[in-house]
């Protein structure tokens, strides 16, 4: 996750200085740093919301497509359809370096990614209590 988001980095400031070379300040942010921080922090809560998934369906390639299906295809789907989308945690966790949202801000939708980690988790604990010995 580091090595993504220090690679996305620098593809930005390269993009931005070709782009602008004048070197007008970012809008929206204040601090320039924030957005990355809330990239990491957003690639972070979507690992441990996969790692919830993996326990609670217990096969690699389930969770996968699971979790994939749910972040690249069923959440922008839902976006373009109704505002409900999000609640979802692709959605709800973009608000940590995309602060897009109306109703969700960055604590928010970081708070909402974790609802969604705990109700998986404690899913995967209560399957895990109940079927294994």
């Amino acid at each position: 996750a580091a090595a993504t988001v220090a690679a996305g980095a620098i593809a930005a400031v390269v993009a931005r200085h070709a782009l602008d070379p004048a070197g007008e300040p970012a809008k929206g942010y204040g601090a320039a740093g924030w957005p990355l921080l809330g990239a990491a922090v957003y690639l972070a809560l979507i690992g441990l919301l996969s790692y919830a998934v993996a326990l609670l369906v217990r096969h690699v390639i389930p969770a996968l497509v699971g979790v994939l299906g749910g972040v690249l295809i069923v959440s922008p789907l839902l976006a373009g359809v109704t505002d409900h989308a999000r609640w979802l945690p692709a959605r709800a966790g973009s608000q940590l370096y995309d602060r897009t949202d109306t109703v969700l801000g960055a604590g928010t939708g970081a708070l909402v990614v974790l609802g969604w980690i705990i109700v998986l988790g404690a899913a995967a604990g209560i399957r895990f209590i109940r079927r294994d010995p």
